[in-house]
């Protein structure tokens, strides 16, 4: 909404998870400060939606196709300054669009979930252009220098290990919270697996095994994953969330029909938080907030040959957790999940393990750090969605009441 704004949204459509961020971060503004006016802006696509689709397909197919180019290209960025002579010039091409977004909704706020907006807002603000209060999301469990600039207010990120990689890199301590990476509030909401599947029409008695592709659907293999999981001997009933790749979900469809497992094909669901509440064990990639959703749910995670950088840092951090398991291929995957449906003491293990680092409430404290900008206060969070009981826990097995 042009106009005085009090928070602006500033995210980016490649990979899904930062708009996922951001949406999830509004909803907690909407609930905790219902009268604060806020506008989601994807940075990019507002400045050239042309150039934003070249680039948004470039990225998907380079982690798709072509892997070693990402990592070069990721661990190059990583060895440049945010605020180098390198980077200056490429915000350059995104300046006069950031300055007639800050004119349009002259926020008191702005929060960044992409790293191109949080260095070219944290610029403006360095050289005097603008006065509003910077906040930046960090979407991975990642330390990357191009999510970093002087001229940042505050970073939100998802782990003290985050916390310890952004301080060791010279911000300030108190500059840094580790809040979580927002994710929507349905994920703070208690629920059982048996109500979320009675609700979802799926087998009580079954083990749930959720399969993900991420929002844009860029998995490699996942057709010859989910023709293994339905022809496995183990017993399981199979949800494949394909996202907005129509074309995987039909090549999916096709090739788990006759298999002893059942199996439910999907495109993009917006209720993920009940499909994880069902389910006893989560496959696919290692996106920022896919996984972060998972811990939310405690659901234990099989990981697919993540993609280099950003998903290579998730993974490590969750298989150091204890909260997943690393797998090199499809192959592999499926005797993973074979063998941890097999063996229900290692599988409550690692949903204790998912427990322990879950964060499911922090869109909620995203939202209050970013009100405290505005002398606010986040209200209403608690008798909306209460707190877990201590010891509480998502999972315990299939058909049990969790």
């Amino acid at each position: 909404m042009a106009g005085k704004n009090d928070i602006l949204l500033l995210t980016s459509s490649y990979g899904g998870g930062h708009r996922q961020a951001a949406l999830a971060l509004g909803e907690a503004l909407t609930i905790c400060a219902p009268h604060l006016n806020y506008t989601m802006v994807d940075f990019i696509k507002e400045w050239s939606p042309a150039l934003n689709r070249l680039a948004e397909a470039s990225y998907c197919q380079a982690v798709v196709h072509a892997p070693f180019l990402w990592r070069e290209f990721y661990a190059a960025t990583a060895r440049s300054a945010s605020n180098g002579g390198l980077q200056r010039a490429f915000n350059r091409l995104f300046i006069p669009r950031a300055r007639r977004l800050l004119a349009t909704y002259r926020p008191r706020v702005v929060v960044s979930f992409y790293p191109v907006p949080a260095t070219v807002m944290a610029q403006l603000k360095a050289d005097g252009e603008t006065g509003a209060a910077l906040v930046t999301v960090i979407t991975d469990q990642a330390v990357h220098s191009q999510w970093l600039h002087p001229g940042t207010d505050l970073y939100l990120v998802g782990s003290n290990q985050v916390r310890d990689g952004l301080i060791a890199r010279g911000i300030p301590p108190e500059r840094v919270v580790a809040t979580g990476i927002p994710v929507s509030p349905a994920f703070a909401r208690r629920g059982t697996a048996v109500e979320a599947r009675r609700a979802l029409n799926l087998d009580q008695h079954l083990p749930v095994v959720i399969v993900t592709s991420g929002a844009q659907g860029m998995f490699r293999g996942a057709s010859s994953l989910c023709r293994g999981l339905v022809r496995s001997p183990v017993n399981m009933q199979v949800v494949v969330i394909a996202g907005h790749n129509e074309r995987l979900r039909a090549r999916v469809a096709r090739v788990v029909t006759g298999g002893p497992n059942p199996a439910l094909v999907l495109g993009f669901v917006s209720n993920m938080a009940e499909w994880m509440a069902a389910a006893d064990l989560l496959v696919g990639k290692a996106g920022g907030l896919t996984t972060t959703e998972a811990l939310a749910r405690n659901l234990p995670m099989v990981i697919i040959n993540p993609i280099p950088g950003q998903e290579e840092a998730n993974t490590n951090f969750l298989t150091a957790a204890g909260a997943a398991v690393r797998a090199r291929d499809t192959e592999e995957a499926v005797g993973q999940v074979e063998a941890l449906l097999a063996d229900h003491e290692r599988l409550h293990s690692m949903r204790r393990a998912a427990r322990r680092i879950a964060r499911p409430r922090a869109a909620f404290d995203a939202s209050a750090r970013v009100l405290a900008f505005l002398d606010n206060s986040c209200h209403g969070f608690t008798p909306l969605v209460p707190a877990p009981r201590a010891g509480a826990t998502a999972g315990l097995g299939w058909g049990e009441a969790r």
